[in-house]
């Protein structure tokens, strides 16, 4: 079923895995936020005694500087799959599937299928997720950080328009 979406011949054992593996990366990186987020929210507090006082005067880094490199990976993945679907159009012109065969297929659109389905598959999917888990970072940062501590050049109504 699957290998309709693929070259005759193409390592799917190898391109499976590597594309999961990128999406992992694309995934951690993006949670990687949540981690940079907690380490500077701790460095708004002050501890005496034991209980957790907000220092006045601190403030939160902007939202842009924590989520400036969030998307890095997605792009890695997405250059990742451009590669692969070059490789996928690459394989039959140099190895033995021949690209006049798949010329006279009925269907004309069947190189294209087997060439770009699964690389464009993965980054709309990436893209999504990468969208979703963005969004969950702006609201997760207006919604964890006092109101006090958020910069006065930072624009929340902007920000809120995402959410």
């Amino acid at each position: 079923m699957i290998r309709k979406f693929f070259p005759p011949g193409a390592r799917i054992t190898w391109e499976i895995p590597f594309c999961s593996l990128m999406f992992g990366f694309c995934i951690g990186g993006e949670l990687s936020f949540f981690i940079l987020f907690w380490n500077k929210h701790a460095e708004l507090y002050d501890t005496h005694a034991g209980i957790r006082i907000l220092h006045p005067g601190r403030l939160m880094p902007t939202l842009t500087s924590l989520v400036s490199g969030l998307l890095l990976w997605f792009w890695v993945l997405a250059l990742g799959c451009i590669g692969l679907a070059i490789l996928h159009y690459a394989s039959f012109y140099r190895e033995s599937r021949s690209i006049y065969v798949m010329k006279r297929v009925p269907s004309r659109a069947e190189l294209h299928v087997r060439c770009l389905t699964f690389p464009v598959l993965t980054i709309v999917i990436a893209l999504i997720v990468s969208y979703v888990l963005f969004r969950i970072c702006v609201w997760y940062y207006f919604r964890h950080t006092p109101e006090p501590c958020i910069p006065d050049h930072v624009i929340p109504s902007f920000w809120r328009v995402l959410l």
